[in-house]
């Protein structure tokens, strides 16, 4: 049976897009959702280990928060030229 656009559907293992998202390139909200929520968690975490002591607190302040700078900077310097 064609698909809206008239073209036959592709075979059950190649309906996934390489990254991963559903064959009319819908993501689900876990696939949205997911990366930006883990990072929020890791800078609420970091956030807190800032106010909360010295010492460890502020290595782990200083590693948690340095992640999503990490993110930025990884993604930056993929992007296609």
């Amino acid at each position: 049976m064609p698909n809206w656009n008239g073209r036959k559907p592709a075979s059950r293992r190649n309906s996934m897009a390489i990254n991963g998202s559903a064959p009319g390139g819908r993501l689900s909200l876990r696939q949205v959702f997911a990366a930006p929520l883990a990072i929020a968690i890791v800078s609420i975490i970091g956030l807190v280990s800032a106010l909360v002591g010295d010492d460890i607190w502020d290595v782990l302040s200083w590693l948690t928060l340095a992640v999503p700078v990490a993110v930025i900077l990884w993604y930056w310097l993929r992007r296609p030229t």
